[in-house]
């Protein structure tokens, strides 16, 4: 109460009383309601299943405002090269290269360029209507999830089930455009499951290995 959470005294607290309780801590000098974290109560009220789905697009893929509209509506040509601003100052450039044949599992491979530099991802065509089974995405907010930083293949998997690992430890070897990279142990602890085998394809954050 005397912290400013619960609103402001008619008055104001003694500085004295504030001082001895809260020490070194500078009390709230504004209404509640200003630091609270910004709701869409009304688009809730209104709509709630599209803001709901709007809420679960935007944990999934951030921002999808940045897109300019026709590419978010009906996606890009081949050749094509668009710009979002993702922060002030901070600008991608990306460019389609060319769309694989879907295999069996309705998956194609997308080549594009990322300012500049030459990238590939996986997708699931859903317009060919085959079912195929979705990688467990890790959570972020559990410390114990490693995720995959980026698209690629498993290349390697350095651990098992049981096995102790130290701060630093390779977990797993993701392979993407012939360069390899190595997801590395944040934390000591064990290894409690294995999601993803040698040869799976990962994409940006889906969940490989969960310690404990």
């Amino acid at each position: 109460m005397l912290m400013g959470g619960l609103g402001q005294s008619d008055g104001g607290w003694p500085a004295d009383v504030q001082k001895a309780i809260l020490g070194d801590k500078q009390p709230y000098t504004v209404r509640p309601g200003e630091r609270a974290t910004p709701v869409d109560l009304y688009s809730h009220l209104m709509y709630p299943q599209v803001f709901a789905d709007y809420q679960d697009t935007l944990k999934k893929f951030d921002r999808l405002t940045v897109l300019p509209t026709p590419a978010f509506f009906y996606g890009m040509s081949i050749g094509e090269e668009i710009h979002v601003d993702i922060a002030p100052g901070k600008t991608l450039f990306i460019k389609l290269l060319s769309i694989g044949e879907a295999d069996e599992n309705g998956v194609r491979t997308l080549f594009y360029e990322l300012n500049g530099m030459p990238r590939e991802t996986t997708i699931v065509d859903k317009s060919l209507g085959k079912e195929v089974a979705v990688n467990q995405k890790a959570d972020p907010s559990n410390t114990n999830h490693i995720p995959a930083p980026l698209p690629g293949m498993v290349s390697q998997v350095a651990v098992s089930p049981g096995d102790t690992v130290a701060e630093g430890d390779k977990l797993v070897v993701l392979e993407a455009m012939k360069m390899l990279t190595t997801v590395s142990a944040p934390a000591s602890g064990t290894v409690k499951e294995v999601l993803l085998k040698n040869g799976k394809q990962a994409d940006t954050n889906d969940l490989l290995i969960i310690l404990e």
